[in-house]
């Protein structure tokens, strides 16, 4: 898989965690919670009360490829009985070392969304002292082309 980075929308609002930034789109807000060892902020369009992008990062004293799959392997269980059809690999994005990311299929447990496809991809920042896991959420067969998938694409270390 090739992530293409993309710049941030001009009119759009940096959120930034240790380090690591995704841009919020116009229009749309974020939430922000402390955990022990990570900090999630979740991204949600509009007014939708779901999210549609999660970030979640954490400080890793030698953060590499093998901290990266460990980062992996805490999301896919985190998705376990929702998640079908999950693919892992690495991932091409030339700002984000050691990539790699689960592609995913679901049924939207709360009954919103229907049947959505999901995309987390990890990596850790250039300095190896940061860890970041990032996922997009759209609707089935629309993920390439969603406004979540480009927040996605967003990202960058400081």
């Amino acid at each position: 898989m090739t992530v293409e980075p993309l710049a941030p929308p001009a009119d759009s609002t940096p959120v930034t965690v240790e380090g690591v930034t995704l841009a919020l789109p116009r229009g749309w807000h974020s939430d922000r919670q402390e955990h022990d060892h990570a900090t999630v902020v979740r991204l949600f369009e509009d007014d939708d009360p779901n999210p549609v992008v999660f970030m979640s990062v954490g400080a890793q004293p030698k953060a590499n490829a093998t901290a990266v799959g460990i980062a992996l392997d805490g999301a896919s269980r985190a998705w376990t009985g929702v998640a079908r059809d999950l693919v892992r690999g690495p991932v091409s994005w030339t700002s984000a070392p050691d990539a790699a990311a689960i592609q995913f299929h679901f049924t939207d447990p709360n009954g919103v969304r229907g049947e959505c496809d999901g995309l987390i991809v990890a990596t850790h920042s250039p300095e190896g002292d940061t860890v970041a896991v990032v996922s997009a959420i759209a609707p089935a067969g629309a993920l390439g082309s969603s406004a979540a998938y480009d927040v996605l694409r967003t990202l960058t270390f400081d």
